[in-house]
């Protein structure tokens, strides 16, 4: 079983940039712009497990591969309280201005196209596993 980092505090600022435990709403707190430079953050100091996924959406190793080959992606997902069983902190989509070449294009179908909610294009690129 993976050890999580259970330093809410830091883990919370390096994702919401503050400590708030009352934006928490039923243990949980969403995101929408988390950073490749963040996610290193995260998975280095074992505030996420590089294997966990959300549902149907790949783990967070790979978003983290995708992010790191393809800039300009932000991951979405949500933090769990440490008051709660299942703390972790979990992804489940990544957002982008459009895409820089077919390469990137393709790979971004290829991998998330099973989303709930996904979009390609050149003004967004988007997916979302519920």
């Amino acid at each position: 079983m993976f050890a999580f980092n259970r330093d809410v505090k830091s883990r919370d600022e390096i994702i919401f940039g503050s400590y708030e435990p009352e934006l928490y709403v039923g243990g949980i707190r969403r995101f929408e712009n988390l950073t490749p430079r963040q996610l290193d953050d995260l998975v280095l100091l074992r505030f996420i497990d590089p294997l966990e996924k959300h549902n149907l959406c790949p783990c967070a190793k790979d978003i983290w591969r995708f992010m790191e080959k393809y800039p300009g992606y932000v991951a979405t997902g949500y933090a769990v309280s440490v008051l709660r069983d299942d703390y972790r902190v979990s992804l489940d989509g990544l957002q982008k201005d459009g895409y820089d070449t077919e390469t990137e294009l393709d790979e971004f179908y290829r991998q998330f196209r099973e989303a709930d909610n996904f979009g390609v294009g050149t003004k967004k690129m988007y997916c979302w596993f519920d």
